[in-house]
């Protein structure tokens, strides 16, 4: 069973951009299967854990709106045992993901006596692989070797090496109706 990585809106998020960045994530993954989960409960996190969908999923409302990352990380450490969600790797959307669609990658390391989060912003192409490199113990992948390849607005896409060729995501995406049955709608009067 593949785990889930949560994603954690601290702030509300509309629900387009957020499937803008599910749809992108999908769509550009090199890694199979689907595996973001929008979490938006405090309790039995992982009883009813889905792959997210990118396509009016309801993503409107989160238990963890006006929450900051110390009280995530407490409450996905309570509440979840990492077999079917990650607890120690997740992402956040915040103010900065409305801006520019990018989620904060969040990686919580036990080292004796102290714990250490990581983080690294992300362009959504990311998302679907990123987490799970970094969570893979064989792949001795951490969030520092990506903080290396930032771009200069601090978002990782894709390394320095490698130069950035955003592809697209079709804007209209991005403008769907507000109201879920108006889109569907559309889609059967076309």
């Amino acid at each position: 069973m593949t785990v889930l990585f949560p994603i954690v809106c601290i702030r509300h998020i509309p629900p387009n951009i957020l499937s803008h960045i599910i749809f992108t994530a999908y769509l550009r993954s090199w890694i199979q299967p689907q595996s973001i989960y929008v979490l938006e409960v405090v309790s039995e996190i992982e009883e009813y854990a889905d792959a997210a969908v990118y396509l009016y999923d309801c993503y409107d409302t989160s238990a963890f709106h006006g929450k900051d990352i110390d009280d995530v990380i407490r409450i996905l450490r309570e509440d979840i045992t990492g077999n079917k969600v990650a607890a120690n790797v997740f992402y956040i959307a915040d103010d900065q993901t409305v801006r520019d669609h990018t989620l904060l990658l969040v990686q919580v390391q036990d080292q004796e006596n102290e714990t250490r989060v990581l983080s690294v912003r992300l362009a959504p192409e990311f998302a679907n692989g990123m987490a799970r490199m970094v969570n893979d113990p064989e792949m001795d992948i951490s969030i520092e070797d990506y903080q290396k390849d930032v771009d200069d607005d601090g978002v990782f896409r894709g390394g320095r090496d490698t130069p950035y060729k955003y592809v697209g995501t079709p804007s209209s995406f991005l403008s769907l109706p507000e109201n879920p049955e108006d889109y569907y709608s559309t889609l059967s009067q076309s």
